[in-house]
């Protein structure tokens, strides 16, 4: 087997390391993203449990509405309202 040059070795050392900084700032680029994304998610789910709230209260309302303390339907016309409401959203 031949002798390497110090040249050749130097070479490669600066190779490798070109090619490991240009990985790191890959890695962060990545990171980076994933920050933007996770921010992201975290808005929507924030917007999703707030609406998901609001509509357990309309379903709440209009169940209490619907019933009476007996459990018995108070009236057919709301039944047909609620329905209705169902229907268009």
């Amino acid at each position: 087997m031949g002798a390497f040059s110090h040249t050749l070795f130097n070479d490669c050392f600066v190779f490798a390391q070109e090619k490991r900084i240009q990985f790191q700032e890959k890695i962060d680029h990545m990171k980076e993203q994933g920050h933007k994304l996770m921010e992201k998610v975290s808005d929507k789910r924030d917007e999703f449990i707030t609406k998901w709230e609001e509509r357990s209260r309309e379903f709440v309302n209009s169940f209490v509405g619907l019933f009476g303390k007996d459990g018995r339907i108070v009236s057919r016309s709301i039944v047909l309202d609620v329905t209705r409401n169902l229907k268009t959203e």
